[in-house]
C-alpha cells in the first residue's frame, strides 16, 4: 500500500493535464522559462511537510496546555440563583435596566455573582463572614431553627433587631430541622447545589448529625467547607465554646488594653467576632480560587482565639525577642512619642508626631520650638524614656484652647491629628459622606434602612447592600419549589415541623 501523501509516477509524457491550458502551457507540466513543474511537485511536496510540522507543533503545544490544567477543572461557577432563574440577578440589583450599582454608587456586576452559600451560623463572627460574601454578590442561604432562628433575633424582643439587620442582609432565611429524616434529604439536596457552606458549631455537632466534613465532601467534591469555632476544630480545648471576650482573655488581648495602672480591659468592638469572620471569608475565597484550578473543595478554619493570637502582630514579635511582657499603654504608641491621645481645653485630639521630623515640625507649630532643643527629647529613644515629661509639656500646652482649634493648628502644619469622634461626630463628617459609609435600603416594613458598607471598593464591581435582613423563613417556598417540591409537600413538611 502506498504511503499516504505519496502519488503514483506516471511514465513522462502520458500524464495529461486536467485538460487546462494558458498560453501554451500544460497544467500537469508547466514550464515557465524552460523549467518543468516537476520542480513544483518538489515545492508542492515542501508545502506539505511544512504544513505537517506546523499541525504537529499545534498539536504538541495543546497537549502541553492540557497537561498544565488538571483534567478535573469544571467549569465556572454557576450564574444560576435558586431564587432568581438563569440570570442569577435580582430586581433590586439593576440600576434601571443598566449595569449592577451598589449603594455607594460602585457600577459593576458583584464579583462573586453565581456563588451560592449555604450559611448555618449565628452570633457575630460566621454571620459576618456570610455577610461580608452576600456583599461581595454570593446568593446566601441562611438555614434557621423553625419557630426561633437565630439566637440574635431574640434581642431586645425584635426578630429584626439592628444587630441582626446588620450582619444578615444580603440573606434568604430558609427555616430547617435537618436532624429529621425529611429535613437530612432537603439539607442534602442543598449541600449539592452551593459552592459554599458556612458553620460555627462546636466540632462534634455537624459530625453527631451525621453532616460532616467527611460526609458532605463526597455528596458534593467541589464544596467549600469552612468552620468558626471558639478554639479551633482540634486541640485540648476543642470542646469549649467561645465569645468574643472569652477569646480577648485567652488570647492576651486584654493584658495589653487599657491605662498603665488599671485592669486588663477589652477592646470596645467584638474585634475577635469581626476578625474571625473576615479571616474566614478571606480564606473561602482563597479557596474558591484554588478550587479552579484542582476542581476540589476543601475545609477552611478558623477560631476567635487564632485571630486574637494573630492580632498580637508586634507587640510578641517584641515578647519572642526578649520574653519581656508587655504592658498596658493606655492610648500610648509602644514605639514612639509622642503618638497617642491628649486632654485639650474641651475634649480630646490624638497626635502622631513620633519621628525626628514630625516632632520638630509639631514643636514650632505648637509655638514650643524649645521642645526639639531639650536634651531629654532629642531624639525618639530618649522621648520614649522621657514620656512622662512630654506628655505633661504638651499637654499643659494643649488645655488653653480647643480640639478644633489646635486641629486647624496642627493640619496646616502637616502633623497627623484627628480629633477622638463621638458616634454624631463620626457620621456627619464630611470625609466619611463623602465616602459613602452609610448606605440606605428599601424595606417594605422598615422604610430606608441606613446599612455601614464594607469598606472595600472595585473599580470593575458591585460590593453592595442589596437587601434587608430577612424574615423568618421568608424564602422558605422559593427555595423548596427550586428544590422541585410541590406545595402540598411544603405544607405536610410545615405540618411536621421539618419546616
Amino acid at each position: 500500500m502506498a504511503a499516504r501523501g505519496k502519488a503514483r509516477r506516471k511514465p513522462a509524457g502520458k500524464a495529461k493535464a486536467s485538460g487546462t491550458k494558458a498560453g501554451g502551457t500544460k497544467a500537469g507540466g508547466t514550464k515557465a522559462g524552460g523549467t518543468r513543474a516537476g520542480g513544483t511537485r518538489a515545492a508542492a511536496k515542501a508545502r506539505h511537510k511544512k504544513s505537517a510540522a506546523a499541525r504537529a507543533s499545534v498539536a504538541k503545544a495543546k497537549r502541553a496546555s492540557a497537561a498544565r490544567v488538571p483534567a478535573t477543572r469544571l467549569k465556572p461557577a454557576r450564574a444560576r440563583s435558586l431564587s432568581a432563574g438563569a440570570s442569577g440577578k435580582h430586581a433590586n440589583d439593576r440600576d434601571n435596566g443598566t449595569r449592577p450599582r451598589g449603594g455607594d454608587g460602585t457600577v459593576g456586576a458583584p464579583p462573586l455573582e453565581g456563588i451560592r452559600v449555604l450559611d448555618l451560623t449565628e452570633h457575630m463572627a460566621g454571620p459576618y463572614c456570610t455577610a461580608i460574601l452576600g456583599d461581595m454578590g454570593a446568593e446566601v442561604i441562611k438555614v434557621e431553627r423553625p419557630g426561633k432562628g437565630d439566637s440574635i433575633r431574640e434581642q431586645r424582643g425584635n426578630p429584626r433587631n439592628p444587630q441582626f439587620l446588620y450582619i444578615n442582609r444580603n440573606k434568604k432565611s430558609f427555616t430547617l430541622d435537618y436532624k429529621q429524616p425529611e429535613g437530612k434529604e432537603i439539607f442534602l439536596r442543598l449541600v449539592r447545589q452551593v459552592d459554599v457552606l458556612v458553620e460555627n458549631y462546636r466540632p462534634t455537632v455537624m459530625e453527631k448529625a451525621g453532616l460532616g466534613y467527611d460526609v458532605l465532601i463526597r455528596e458534593n467534591p467541589r464544596l467549600i467547607y469552612a468552620s468558626l469555632s471558639g478554639f479551633g476544630y482540634d486541640g485540648p480545648y476543642r470542646q469549649k465554646g467561645g465569645f468574643d471576650l472569652i477569646a480577648q482573655a485567652a488570647g492576651g488581648m486584654m493584658h495589653v488594653t487599657g491605662e498603665p495602672d488599671g485592669p486588663p480591659t477589652s477592646v470596645g468592638l467584638p474585634i475577635c467576632d469581626l476578625g474571625t469572620g473576615m479571616w474566614g471569608a478571606q480564606g473561602i475565597l482563597a479557596a474558591l480560587y484554588q478550587r479552579e484550578r484542582t476542581g476540589r473543595g476543601q475545609r477552611v478554619e478558623c477560631s476567635l482565639l487564632e485571630t486574637a493570637v494573630a492580632y498580637s502582630s508586634w507587640t510578641s514579635a517584641n515578647w519572642f525577642a526578649d520574653r519581656v511582657e508587655p504592658q498596658r499603654q493606655g492610648s500610648r504608641h509602644r514605639q514612639s512619642a509622642p503618638y497617642q491621645r491628649f486632654t485639650t481645653g474641651d475634649s480630646y485630639l490624638v497626635i502622631g508626631a513620633g519621628n525626628q521630623q514630625l516632632f520638630d515640625r509639631f514643636s514650632r507649630a505648637m509655638g514650643h520650638p524649645e521642645w526639639a532643643a531639650d536634651a531629654r527629647f532629642a531624639s525618639g529613644g530618649l522621648r520614649m524614656k522621657n514620656r512622662a515629661e512630654l506628655e505633661r509639656e504638651i499637654e499643659g500646652a494643649l488645655r488653653t484652647n480647643t480640639t478644633a482649634h489646635w486641629q486647624r493648628v496642627l493640619e496646616d502644619a502637616g502633623i497627623p491629628c484627628a480629633p477622638v469622634n463621638t458616634y454624631a461626630q463620626l457620621f456627619a463628617d464630611p470625609q466619611v459622606k463623602h465616602r459613602q459609609m452609610v448606605v440606605t435600603v428599601a424595606d417594605p416594613e422598615l422604610g430606608s434602612w441606613p446599612h455601614v458598607r464594607m469598606p472595600v471598593r472595585l473599580s470593575e464591581g458591585s460590593i453592595a447592600v442589596r437587601r434587608t435582613a430577612p424574615k423568618l423563613g421568608e424564602h422558605n417556598a422559593e427555595i423548596l419549589s427550586r428544590l422541585g417540591y410541590a406545595a402540598r409537600t411544603q405544607e405536610a413538611l410545615a405540618v411536621k415541623r421539618v419546616l
